[in-house]
C-alpha cells in the first residue's frame, strides 16, 4: 500500500522530468526542481514537451474532455519512456476523476439504538460497473453543537476525532457499502433546540481500481445534520414564512422579552431543516423594508437559521449579510462569494 502511495506522489517528479527539468536533493528530505542539463532537454522532443504543457493546463482547468484528447494524441506517436510516463500521470488523474464522478459519499444520522442518541453512519454508493476501494489518508470526523435556550441563550461546541477506522472503504460495483460510525448521545437537555452537525474531511485519497491507484481530486463527503427540539414543543413543522409574519408585525416589539424572545425561536426552530434556506430567502427579501429595531429584534432567529455567527445583533451587519445571501451565484471564472459565519 505505501509503495503504491510513493509512485502516485512521484507526478511532480515525473512531469518535471518529462517538461525538461531536473531534481536534485541539496537537504535530505528536500527536492529541489531546476533547468535539467541541455542534453537531457534535448532529449525530449519538443512537440512532446508543448503537449505535455497543453495537457497539464486543461488537467488543471478541469477541462477533462479536451485533455483525454491531448493524451490520446500523445500515447499515440508512441512516445519515449520520459513522456510516457508523464502522460500516464495525467491518465491517472482523468482517470481518479472520473471514478469519483460516480461515486456518492455522505453521513448518515438516524435515530439510535440507545434511547435519545443519534446513530451516524457512513455511506459509499457506486454507479461504476466495477468494485472499487477507497483509501482516506485518515480523516477527521468533526461534530458542531449548536443549542438554544427558550430565553435565547446560545451554546457552540465543536470536536474533531482522527477516525483511524475509516483507512479502507470497499464498494461494491454498482452497490452501496455502510460503515457505523458511533451513536452520540443527544444534548437537548434544558434548550429548546439543538442541531448536531458531522462533517468527515479526509487528509487524503486514492481510488483502487484493479491494483491501481487513483488519485481521488475534489472527493466530496455530505455532511449530516439532525435537529431534535423540546419535548414540549408541537412536533409539526411551520411553514418558512413564520419567523417574516411574526416579526413584520409592529405590536410584537411592544412585546416583553420573556414573551417576545420565546415565540420568536419557537418559530425559527420548527421551521423543517429542508426549508431554513428559504426561510432566510424570505428575510432577505423583507429586512430591506424593516427598521434597525426589527432586524436586531429578528437575529437570534437568524442565527439559528443561517448558522451564522458573525452579524451578531447588529442590523447594520445582518443587511449586509443577507443582501450577499440574495446576489445570484457567481458565474463561471468569477469569485464566488463566501459568507461568514
Amino acid at each position: 500500500m505505501h509503495r503504491r502511495l510513493e509512485r502516485v506522489g512521484r507526478t511532480a517528479l515525473v512531469v518535471a522530468l518529462a517538461l525538461g527539468l531536473s531534481v536534485s536533493c541539496k537537504m535530505p528530505g528536500e527536492m529541489v526542481v531546476e533547468p535539467a542539463p541541455k542534453q537531457q532537454r534535448a532529449a525530449i522532443p519538443p512537440a512532446d514537451v508543448e503537449a505535455l504543457e497543453q495537457l497539464r493546463l486543461a488537467v488543471a482547468d478541469g477541462e477533462d474532455a479536451v485533455a483525454r484528447g491531448i493524451l490520446t494524441g500523445i500515447l499515440a506517436r508512441d512516445p519515449i519512456p520520459e513522456v510516457e510516463e508523464a502522460a500516464q500521470v495525467y491518465r491517472r488523474i482523468l482517470d481518479g476523476r472520473e471514478f469519483v464522478s460516480q461515486l456518492d459519499l455522505r453521513l448518515v444520522c438516524s435515530s439510535g439504538e440507545l434511547p435519545n442518541h443519534i446513530r451516524l453512519e457512513f455511506v459509499a454508493s457506486s454507479t461504476l460497473p466495477v468494485p472499487v476501494t477507497v483509501h482516506f489518508m485518515p480523516p477527521t470526523l468533526v461534530r458542531r453543537t449548536y443549542a438554544v435556550s427558550p430565553g435565547g441563550l446560545e451554546s457552540r461546541n465543536r470536536r474533531g476525532d482522527v477516525r483511524t477506522d475509516l483507512a479502507v472503504i470497499e464498494v461494491p460495483a454498482g452497490g452501496q457499502q455502510v460503515a457505523f460510525l458511533g451513536e452520540y448521545p443527544r444534548a437537548v437537555g434544558g434548550a429548546l433546540a439543538v442541531r448536531e452537525h458531522f462533517e468527515l474531511h479526509p487528509a487524503g485519497a486514492w481510488i483502487e481500481r484493479n491494483g491501481e491507484l487513483l488519485p481521488a481530486q475534489d472527493l466530496a463527503i455530505r455532511e449530516a445534520e439532525r435537529t431534535s427540539i423540546a419535548g414540549f414543543l408541537p412536533p409539526e413543522a411551520v411553514p418558512p414564512g413564520s419567523v417574516v409574519d411574526y416579526v413584520s408585525d409592529p405590536r410584537v416589539l411592544e412585546l416583553p422579552d420573556d414573551v417576545f424572545l420565546p415565540a420568536l425561536l419557537e418559530r425559527a426552530v420548527r421551521v423543517a431543516p429542508s426549508e431554513r434556506r428559504l426561510s432566510v430567502d424570505l428575510l432577505a427579501a423583507a429586512v430591506p423594508g424593516w427598521s434597525d429595531d426589527q432586524v436586531s429584534a429578528a437575529s437570534p432567529a437568524l442565527r439559528w437559521l443561517t448558522d451564522a455567527i458573525t452579524p451578531g445583533s447588529d442590523p447594520r451587519a445582518w443587511r449586509s449579510y443577507l443582501a450577499a445571501w440574495s446576489r445570484p451565484p457567481a458565474a463561471d471564472g468569477a469569485a464566488a462569494l463566501v459568507l461568514p459565519r
